[in-house]
C-alpha cells in the first residue's frame, strides 16, 4: 500500500508539473510594480465598522501584483462582468486583459492552497487546473 501511495503522488507530480507548464503559457506574467498584498482579500475578510472598512487577516502577505488582491476581491465576490468592469473603473484600471490573468493566477494559488489545506481532492485539483 505505501509503494502505491508514492507511485500515485509520483503520477500527481508529473501531472501537476505538466499542468503548471501549460496553465504557465497561458497566464502571462504582466510586470508590475511589486505593492504590499493582502493575498486573501475575500469578501469575508472586510469588515465594516460605521463609515470605516477594515482589512483584517493579513497572515498571507506578501509583496505582488497589487491586481491579485483585486481579482481575489471579485472572484469571492461573484461580480459579473459589468460590476467587474465599474470596480475596476473606480481604480483606474483600464488594462483588462492583465486583470484576467491576475484572476487565473490567483485561481491557481487558490486551488493550490485548497489542495494543500486537503480541502479539495487530488482529482478536483487536477480536473480545475486543467479548466485554467
Amino acid at each position: 500500500q505505501i509503494l502505491r501511495q508514492l507511485e500515485s503522488q509520483a503520477d500527481l507530480e508529473k501531472t501537476l508539473i505538466e499542468l503548471r507548464q501549460s496553465i504557465d503559457k497561458k497566464v502571462i506574467y504582466t510586470s508590475y510594480a511589486p505593492t504590499l498584498c493582502h493575498m486573501d482579500a475575500n469578501a469575508n475578510n472586510w469588515i465594516i465598522d460605521g463609515e470605516k472598512i477594515h482589512l483584517i487577516d493579513w497572515e498571507y502577505a506578501a509583496l505582488g501584483n497589487p491586481l491579485w488582491d483585486l481579482a481575489e476581491f471579485c472572484l469571492s465576490c461573484e461580480l459579473d462582468k459589468t460590476q467587474t468592469h465599474s470596480f475596476l473603473k473606480s481604480y483606474g484600471i483600464k488594462n483588462l486583459s492583465a486583470f484576467e490573468y491576475a484572476k487565473k493566477q490567483m485561481t491557481y494559488l487558490s486551488l493550490l492552497w485548497f489542495a494543500v489545506q486537503k480541502e479539495i481532492s487530488h482529482d478536483d485539483l487536477i480536473n480545475q487546473l486543467s479548466q485554467l
